[in-house]
C-alpha cells in the first residue's frame, strides 16, 4: 500500500475513530450552553496594570459585543508577578529577564455566593534587556502583553472546559 493510500484512509478514518473516544473539539460547533454560560461572567476588578489588562482581555473573550447584561457568575482573579535575570553580562548587569505571573481565580455562582470553580494559570515571557532604557521598557511592556494573552487563553479555556462538562452532566442527568 503506498504512502499517500494510507494517509488518504488515515485521514478518514480519524473522525470516526475520535468521535468513538468521546473526542469533542472545545471550539467546534458544540452545544451552545458553552458560549452562553462564558458570556455570563462578570470579571471583578484585578488590581494594578497587568490586572487591567488581563481583566480587558477576559471581558473581551467572554462576552465580545457586551450583549449579556444579565451576569450569572463571577470570576475573581488574583495575580502573582516576579521579574528575575536570567543571564548577566560580564559586566554584572542583566542581558535577559523573565516576566513571571500566576493567576488564581475562583469563579463563584452569584446566584448562591459559593465558589464553583477555584483554579490557576501560569506564564513565563522573557526579554533582552539592552543599553537604551527605552528599548527595554517596550521588550518588557511587549513581555508583559503575551504573559497577559497567554494567561487569558488559559483562563478561557479553563472555564468552557469546566462549563462545557456542567452541561454535558446537566443532560445526562436529565436523561435519566
Amino acid at each position: 500500500m503506498s504512502t499517500r493510500r494510507f494517509v488518504l484512509i488515515s485521514a478518514a478514518l480519524l473522525p470516526i475513530i475520535l468521535a468513538g473516544c468521546g473526542f469533542r473539539p472545545l471550539y467546534g460547533q458544540r452545544e451552545a450552553g458553552t458560549n452562553a454560560a462564558l458570556s455570563k461572567v462578570r470579571v471583578d476588578l484585578i488590581p494594578n496594570r497587568v490586572g487591567q489588562e488581563l481583566r480587558i482581555r477576559l471581558q473581551d473573550a467572554f462576552d465580545p459585543t457586551g450583549s449579556q447584561p444579565n451576569k450569572a457568575y463571577g470570576l475573581t482573579v488574583r495575580l502573582v508577578t516576579s521579574t528575575y535575570s536570567t543571564s548577566i553580562r560580564s559586566d554584572d548587569t542583566p542581558s535577559r529577564n523573565n516576566f513571571d505571573v500566576r493567576a488564581y481565580f475562583t469563579l463563584i455562582d452569584l446566584a448562591t455566593r459559593k465558589p464553583v470553580l477555584d483554579s490557576n494559570a501560569h506564564a513565563i515571557t522573557s526579554y533582552n534587556v539592552l543599553r537604551s532604557d527605552y528599548a527595554t521598557a517596550s521588550a518588557e511592556t511587549d513581555a508583559r502583553t503575551r504573559a497577559v494573552t497567554e494567561l487569558t487563553a488559559a483562563i478561557q479555556t479553563r472555564l468552557a472546559v469546566f462549563f462545557d462538562q456542567r452541561a454535558r452532566t446537566a443532560s445526562a442527568d436529565a436523561a435519566r
